[in-house]
Parts: structure tokens; C-alpha cells; sequence
């Protein structure tokens, strides 16, 4: 039966057998199988028990081994034990009879006749008499107590329980039973439930029951076991889990991520590790390193802008560079009175100033605020045709504007200067109406831009319409008429002044006269300045000239708003892509592709057409044939184009479209390289370091100190696309960027200093050639002629000296000088 259970490979929790493992030829034909087995029995050599005839159970045991050559069993202890009880009950049992008649004869003592034996207590069955001595008998023997019961049973001596077990025995091991019940007799422990000689080796992922009987267990979740046989699963380790039982190793956490403890049970509990995130948004997913100029805090928080840029709330991974950058405070947030994308927009409740949002007032006062600046917009044009220093002053500052589009992050005291020369660079959107108009954007400011040339011209034909009504006027009053003036007189005078000669009869000393008095001369300083102010024609020659000069106006204004309006129409194809969705990127409230961009491209389409390729038309167109006419020194090409070449040597009178062509280059990179602020940087530094060899080769200005002013200009954006560089690059030390914002405030302000002062001495220089001139203009008025027409020659001359021998000189002086 063992054998067949050891096959079977049964693992049972006990075996008992009533007989066999208390022998020793069963423990030596069974072997090693029979280890744990458990059997009944009545004694064993172990025992304390003792009697007077044996002895101990351990002195029956080897009087037994020397007899036998065996030890004893429990069976054979107990028919020796019945054999010695049983000579103790014969003795007992006939000490008061008379047993002769037997004759010694066993069977005749035990059944024979009533009349073989005589007792005294007339109990003659000998079989009888001995079965009632063992009834009443108490003994202690070496197999332990004696005492039978009423049903003739040993009650006094308890059933042993022994299990066979391993012992050393002569230096050998060998199986032998051994008492473990009842306890108070054990001589070993109990092994029960029995070992499981069958219990299989657990595989990874499960380990040991204590209950060798039953299944391996599992490793719950968090737990696992990459060894067989183990006793125990091991919990996972931090960044690891296991989401199910069994595991055999735990699962790494996704890229970048980490668990707070150990033991994770689900890929749930992998969280991004601080200076990662994850797009999905939701633990358990691959982290990605923080994106620059953003702030990751880990878990499932999302990348966080920093102050100066932007990013889109859905999707925070990708980090935009706000231009400026004050308005965007970081953290979805912007500064207070910004709002949308960018934070390029004002709040309800704010307009537009300076780049800058600022809070309404009144819409009155908006509107107001900006009419000043069109107006400003209009005296500066004015003068600019006059003040030749406000043509280099308006060409720098609008060349920093365009370096405020550069995407380097200027630092915030610069976007202050920026803005303050976004006033000389005619854009229209300086000051917007938000308070009167909240959703004033983008398009109305295109329209507005679009819109300042016509008005310009509108204004200028207006202003000399009204003029020609006042010198019809004029002329009226003194009685005359056109037909006053001959047409051989007028092209006497005309040709006359193209030769650079006049009449002699004009000159004639009788037509002079010969005394100031004669000639009525007002020496009056405010006199001459608003004579010269409110200028009315004297002749339809001069009215004519007048036309020409003030159409000059509006032709130069576009010159000097070429770079706004070239800015404003290639705005409008500009783009750029926020996660998928392409917005203007001066305008990112506003979609590109729709048909409201779609419409906006058109009109700028129409304007880069019309004002941006006429802008260049008109210098080509000029240019050519002025120089193959010989015209340039004629003064009607003066009048009307004198702008655009008057200030240069007569050989480089193309050098205002060098600076042109650099105004086209600097606009295109900042419109259409805004997110590679490098490139933009790079290709602009060329292409000032080329004008500068040309400025510097050509010497093209007429004043040397003009010449000098335009290098340093060129000098000072060169210097300032350097420091852009510096500002733009991270890994600079903060000290060094402060040292480039040093550098940078002292080359702007050195140079803006220089530029105020020349500023200045220009002022006082036109100021003493509009009082020479109104001086003058009495005195050539008699000859019909306009003083006006000398302004170029007052320059060829110092206008101190000329203004200190002027105002003192008599007529024939001033004969002289009109001669």
C-alpha cells in the first residue's frame, strides 16, 4: 500500500499502520518512505515501565535482542508481559487449594472435574478461579499497567502512538519508531501533518503555502518571485509595479516616471518625476523631459510657461516666445489689463499705448490721445522735408522697431526705448481706440495704415487748393489778374532760373531802387517766421512751384512709412503654427486660412502692389530718368523729388535706395523668420555690415557730419543685432547679459544724444535760413521772383556768417547777395 501511495506520489498529511512500522523488518523492506509513518502500540522500548521479573522495558529489550537477535516489537512485549501476568494470576489463583489431585497436570488444574481441586472458598473450576484472580489484579509491569475492567479489558495501560523517524545510531542513520503520544510519554515530536515528501517545487511568480498540502500561492499585486522554490514574494521595488498575481518580476514604470512607494500594484501609481510631464495628461504614461522656458512640478501636472512666454493650455508642451515678453507673466497667466493668445490682446477696458496696454479713461480721451499722435505724424513729415538730421533720426528709429520684432527677448528696458521710436516710425497702431471700439484689432489697424498715405495726399492737395483760392485772393486784392503775368515773361523767368542766371533788366538799378526805405523791408524776426509759415505765391510760377513742392509731401511721406507699410502688408501672409492651427503671428487671436484672413490678404496683396512696388517705381522710375535727362539739379525735379537725393553727392544719388533695399531686408526677416530669431539676426547683420561698407566707400551725404551720423547709426544696429544675440542665448551668465544691456543703453543714448544735438543745430540752422530767406523774399518779390528758390544756395554758404552779414547789410548788400 505505501509503495503504491509513494508511486501515486499522494501527498497525504498522515499514514497509520496497525502493525508494521513497529517492526523492524518493515522499517528495512519500506525505507525512506516509511519515515513519518504513525502505528498503534501497546509498549515500547522507551518506556519507564518496570516490574520485578523483567525488570525495565529497556532491560526486557535487550535480554529480548540477545535472545531473538532482534529487537522486540510491541507484540512480543505484550505476550510477554500476558505470560509474566499470567504466572502471577496462576500463583494467586491456587494458594488456597489443594491442587495434588492434578497431578501437576495444566489442563487437568484448568478443565478438568470439579473434584481435582478443593479450595477454601468452594471455587473448585480451576479456569474460573484464574479468570477472576486476573479480573481483580493490579500489577505494574515493564509493559506498563494491569488492570482489567468488568468486560475483561486492560483499562490501565494506554495505547502508544509511534511514527517512525530518523536516528543515528552507530554513527548510521536509521529508521526507527518512537513514542510521540500521549505526550507526557512522548520521546519525540509529533510530525503532523506529516512533511510533504511529494510537495512540488513552486514556480516564479508563486511561493510555499505553510501548509505544504495546499497549492502554491500566488504573489499578489505589488509582490513578486523570480526564483522557484521561494518561501516569500518581495514587493516592488519604487518605479516598479506588478497590476496582477503571479508575477514572477515587476513591470519598470514608463520613461521618466516614478511611484512614491514601494509595492505599486498599477501602472496608475507611475507619476513623471519633477522636470517631466506627459501629454496624455493622466499617470501611467511615458514622460517627456520639460520643455524649455517652462516648469514641470511632475505627478500629472502640466508644463507650466515661464514669465515671457506662452503656451496653450490644452496643449502646454510647446513653449512661444512673447514679443514683448512683460506682458506674458508665465503660468497661463498675463499681466493685468492682457488677455488671448500671447497675451497680444488688451481686456475690456483697456487700449493700446506704446505696445502696452493701459487703462481707459474715456473713449474722448482715447480718441484724443490718438489724434495727437496722427498729428504729430503729420509735423514731422512736414519738417522732415526741411530738417535732413529728421530723415536719419526717423531711418534708426525705424530700424529699432524693426529690431523690437526680433524675437531675442529684449529685455524690458530696451522694449521701452523700442517703443518710444515706434513714434518717428509713422505706425498708425502706436495708439489704438479699445475704449471706443473694443474690437479694434489687426485689420482696422492694416486699414488705417493703408489709409494714411490718401489722407496725406488728400490733406496736402487740400491745404495748396486752399493756398491757390488765398493767392487768387491775393491777387485780386492788388487789383491783378493772370493775364498780368505774359507767358514770354513767365518762361523768361522760368528758363531764366533753370540757366541758374537772370535778366539784366530784371536787375536793373532803377527796377531795385536805391534805399531800404524804397524796398520796405520788415526786419521783424516773428514777421519773417510766419511770413515764411503761411507762404502765399506772389506770381502763377511760384503757385505752380508751390504744387510741386507740396506734392512732394505726401511722395515722401510714403517713403518714410515704407517700413510700416511694408511691415502691415506682409503681415498678413505671415502665420505661425500653435499646435496644428495656423494664426497671424502678430495677430495670434486672429486664424489664418479663413475668409476674413482670406480677405485681409487681399487688401494687403493690393497694398503691397500699389505702395510697396510704387514706393520702388517711383525711385526707379525717378532716378533713371532724371539721371539720363541731366535733370538732377533742375528745380522742379528739386521741388517735387529733391527728397529722395538732395541730401547726396550728385554721383550717389541712388543712395537712399540702399537704405530702401535694407528697410525690405530687416521687414522680411522679422515677418517671415519669426521662430528662428538667429536666422533673423544673422542674415540683418550682413546686410547692415554691407550698407555700412557702402555708406563708409561712398561718403554719400553732402555734410561730412551727416556722413559720420549714418555710419554711426549703421555702427549702432550692428552693435545692438550683437547684444540680440547675448539676450537671446540662456546659457549666458546674468552678469554678462547685464553687461550687454549696459552696453546697449550707452550706444543708444550716446547715439540719440548726438542725434538731439544735431537735431538742434539743424533747428537753428533752417530757422536762420527761413529769416534770411523772408528777408530776402522782399526784395526778390519786387523782381518778381521767389527767394525760395536760393534755399539750396544758403547751404553751400556757413548760415552764421551769412546771417550776421544779412541783417546788417543795406540794399546794395542784399543786391549783391540776390545777384
Amino acid at each position: 500500500f505505501i509503495d503504491a501511495i509513494h508511486e501515486m506520489k499522494k501527498p497525504l498529511k498522515s499514514m497509520v499502520f496497525t502493525n508494521g512500522p513497529a517492526s523492524e523488518d518493515f522499517l528495512q523492506e519500506v525505507g525512506k518512505i516509511s519515515e513519518f509513518v504513525l502505528t498503534p502500540a501497546s509498549w515500547d522500548s522507551t518506556l519507564k515501565h518496570s516490574d520485578s521479573f523483567f525488570g525495565d522495558a529497556k532491560d526486557y529489550s535487550v535480554f529480548y535482542q540477545s535472545a531473538e537477535k532482534k529487537p522486540p516489537t510491541h507484540v512480543a512485549a505484550g505476550a510477554s508481559a500476558s505470560g509474566y501476568l499470567l504466572m502471577l494470576a496462576l500463583q494467586r489463583a491456587f494458594k488456597e487449594c489443594d491442587i495434588q489431585a492434578t497431578a501437576g497436570d495444566p489442563y487437568n488444574l484448568l478443565y478438568g472435574s470439579s473434584g481435582n481441586i478443593t479450595c477454601v472458598d468452594n471455587l473448585n473450576d480451576g479456569h474460573e478461579r484464574v479468570r477472576e484472580t486476573l479480573s481483580l489484579m493490579k500489577e505494574e509491569t515493564f509493559f506498563g499497567s494491569i488492570l482489567f475492567d468488568t468486560f475483561r479489558q486492560n483499562f490501565a495501560s494506554e495505547v502508544k502512538v509511534l511514527q517512525v523517524i530518523e536516528k543515528i545510531r552507530d554513527l548510521r542513520v536509521v529508521l526507527t519508531p518512537a513514542v510521540v503520544l500521549p505526550l507526557r510519554l512522548a520521546t519525540a515530536s509529533l510530525e503532523l501533518p506529516q512533511p510533504n515528501r511529494y510537495n512540488p517545487v513552486c514556480p516564479q511568480g508563486s511561493y510555499q503555502n505553510p501548509d505544504e498540502f495546499e497549492p502554491c500561492i500566488k504573489c499578489e499585486k505589488g509582490h513578486f518571485q523570480e526564483k522557484a522554490g521561494a518561501l516569500r514574494c518581495t514587493m516592488c521595488f519604487k518605479n516598479f509595479y506588478a497590476n496582477a498575481t503571479g508575477a514572477s518580476q515587476c513591470d519598470r514604470c514608463p520613461a521618466n516616471s516614478e511611484t512614491a512607494v514601494r509595492g505599486a500594484t498599477a501602472i496608475t501609481q507611475c507619476t513623471c518625476k519633477p522636470g517631466f510631464f506627459t501629454k496624455l495628461g493622466r499617470p501611467g504614461t511615458p514622460c517627456e523631459p520639460c520643455p524649455a522656458h517652462a516648469t514641470c512640478a511632475g505627478d500629472v501636472d502640466p508644463p507650466r510657461n515661464d514669465p515671457g512666454w506662452h503656451a496653450e493650455k490644452d496643449q502646454p508642451w510647446q513653449m512661444y516666445s512673447c514679443n514683448p515678453g512683460t506682458p506674458c507673466t508665465g503660468n497661463f497667466t498675463c499681466a493685468e489689463g492682457y488677455t488671448g493668445r500671447m497675451c497680444a490682446d488688451c481686456e475690456e477696458g483697456y487700449f493700446v499705448a506704446f505696445e502696452s496696454c493701459w487703462p481707459c479713461i474715456t473713449p474722448a480721451g482715447n480718441l484724443i490721445v490718438m489724434l495727437l499722435v496722427y498729428m504729430v505724424f503729420i509735423v514731422m513729415v512736414i519738417i522732415s522735408r526741411q530738417l535732413d538730421i529728421i530723415h536719419l533720426l526717423m531711418n534708426f528709429c525705424q530700424t529699432l522697431s524693426i529690431l523690437a520684432l526680433f524675437n531675442v527677448g529684449w529685455p524690458d528696458t530696451l522694449g521701452v526705448i523700442f517703443n518710444i521710436a515706434a513714434l518717428l516710425s509713422f505706425e498708425m497702431d502706436l495708439v489704438q481706440p479699445q475704449c471706443v471700439a473694443p474690437k479694434w484689432g489687426f485689420a482696422e489697424n492694416l486699414y488705417i495704415q493703408l489709409a494714411w498715405p490718401v489722407f496725406l495726399l488728400i490733406m496736402t492737395f487740400t491745404w495748396t487748393s486752399i493756398t491757390q483760392a488765398a493767392f487768387r485772393l491775393k491777387l485780386k486784392v492788388q487789383g491783378k489778374s493772370l493775364d498780368n503775368f505774359s507767358s514770354s515773361s513767365f518762361q523768361t523767368s522760368f528758363s531764366s532760373q533753370r540757366s541758374g542766371s537772370f535778366s539784366t533788366s530784371k536787375l536793373g538799378g532803377a527796377s531795385m531802387g536805391s534805399s531800404s526805405a524804397t524796398l520796405g523791408l520788415n526786419t521783424s524776426k516773428w514777421y519773417t517766421i510766419l511770413q515764411a509759415m503761411f507762404y502765399i505765391p506772389s506770381s502763377p510760377q511760384e503757385m505752380n512751384e508751390l504744387w510741386l513742392e507740396r506734392m512732394g509731401i505726401p511722395l515722401m511721406a510714403m517713403n518714410l512709412g515704407y517700413v510700416v507699410l511694408l511691415k502691415y502688408v506682409l503681415i498678413a501672409f505671415s502665420c505661425r503654427d500653435f499646435m496644428g492651427t495656423f494664426y497671424l503671428s502678430y495677430e495670434p487671436s486672429m486664424e489664418c486660412y479663413t475668409a476674413d484672413h482670406y480677405k485681409l490678404m487681399l487688401i494687403s496683396a493690393a497694398g503691397m502692389v500699389v505702395y510697396v512696388g510704387g514706393t520702388w517705381f517711383m525711385f526707379g522710375h525717378a532716378m533713371y530718368n532724371l539721371k539720363i535727362t541731366g535733370s538732377l539739379g533742375e528745380k522742379r525735379p528739386l521741388l517735387l523729388f529733391g527728397w529722395m537725393y538732395e541730401r547726396f553727392e550728385a554721383k550717389y544719388f541712388w543712395f537712399e535706395m540702399t537704405m530702401l533695399a535694407e528697410k525690405t531686408a530687416f521687414v522680411l526677416c522679422a515677418t517671415f523668420l519669426v521662430e528662428d530669431p538667429v536666422m533673423q539676426v544673422l542674415i540683418c547683420m550682413v546686410v547692415e555690415f554691407v550698407i555700412v561698407l557702402v555708406a563708409i566707400k561712398t561718403s554719400a551725404p553732402i555734410d561730412s557730419y551727416t556722413a559720420a551720423l549714418l555710419t554711426a547709426a549703421d555702427g549702432v544696429v550692428l552693435i545692438m543685432m550683437v547684444l540680440g544675440l547675448v539676450f537671446y542665448n540662456d546659457m549666458v551668465l546674468e552678469r554678462t547679459q547685464t553687461f550687454a544691456l549696459v552696453l546697449a543703453l550707452i550706444s543708444l543714448f550716446g547715439l540719440l544724444g548726438v542725434l538731439g544735438a544735431a537735431f538742434i543745430y539743424e533747428a537753428v540752422f533752417h530757422i536762420i535760413i527761413y529769416t534770411l530767406q523772408n528777408r530776402h523774399k522782399q526784395i526778390a518779390a519786387r523782381w518778381g521772383q521767389d527767394a525760395r528758390k536760393h534755399r539750396h544756395m544758403y547751404r553751400v554758404f556757413k548760415p552764421m556768417f551769412l546771417f550776421r552779414w544779412l541783417t546788417r547789410a543795406d540794399v546794395e548788400g542784399w543786391q549783391a547777395w540776390h545777384r
